[in-house]
């Protein structure tokens, strides 16, 4: 069960605090200084971002997510200035993690950064992030965020941990004994993709939501289906920016 706001004893980080806890997630508010989150924000408006959406990556972005941008991926053994202060954060905390993401050299070998930002109308489809994580991180790194702006994060139910969107097999480009051009044959295999996650997601049918608010770090035991809700109109220029990993597999 989510615990109630709480000192997190097992933090090195006194300035943190940890606000729900459970076997999919934690969520940890203040996790960075005043100075050092404001900084952090100076640092991201100076850095170049580009639209996710890139010819030839397949990225898990869906054209229906809108127009995200991002910055390019960096690690912990050599992070961007804006990605310091996260992951220091992050492994700072990495004793209270190992339930959920496990332990560093034995099960993951090192952390990934990237900063994003979601506009109005932009999102991230439903996803599971594959077996190369144990886990990931979000760090919302805007300044300010409206309830009515939207970009929840949104986590299933944990009975869906570990289950695959498991799509029928679309051999040979065939579909309903039919070959198909490559561009029916993947708009066949989306179709078939949405069906499986409507019914893996829509068998139990509930989930939590986590409000993006600022200076908060939230960090994801891997298998656990999730998504990004689209910013809404109402947003205006405001942009949902985050810096996020992941806990790459050792192996």
């Amino acid at each position: 069960a989510l615990t109630q706001r709480q000192a997190s004893r097992d933090n090195p980080t006194a300035h943190m605090e940890t606000v729900a806890s459970n076997a999919q997630f934690q969520v940890h508010d203040d996790a960075l200084p005043p100075q050092a989150f404001s900084e952090l924000i100076r640092l991201l408006a100076g850095t170049p971002f580009r639209k996710v959406h890139q010819p030839g990556k397949g990225y898990v972005w869906r054209p229906e997510d809108g127009e995200p941008e991002g910055t390019s991926p960096c690690f912990h053994d050599g992070p961007e200035p804006w990605a310091a202060p996260v992951l220091q954060a992050v492994l700072g905390h990495r004793e209270a993690l190992r339930d959920l993401v496990g332990t560093q050299g034995r099960d993951w070998k090192a952390v990934s950064a990237r900063a994003f930002r979601h506009g109005a109308g932009s999102g991230l489809s439903w996803h599971t992030d594959d077996k190369s994580y144990t886990g990931a991180y979000i760090f919302f790194a805007h300044p300010a965020w409206d309830c009515h702006w939207g970009g929840e994060l949104l986590v299933a139910d944990p009975s869906c941990h570990g289950k695959q969107w498991r799509e029928p097999a679309l051999a040979a480009s065939r579909w309903e004994g039919k070959t198909l051009p490559k561009t029916e044959a993947d708009r066949a295999r989306a179709q078939l993709r949405i069906r499986a996650e409507n019914a893996l997601l829509g068998e139990v049918g509930v989930g939590t939501f986590i409000f993006p608010k600022p200076n908060r770090l939230v960090v994801i035991a891997g298998g656990h289906p999730h998504r990004v809700c689209p910013v809404t109109p109402g947003a205006g220029s405001h942009a949902r920016t985050t810096v996020s990993g992941f806990f790459l597999h050792r192996s």
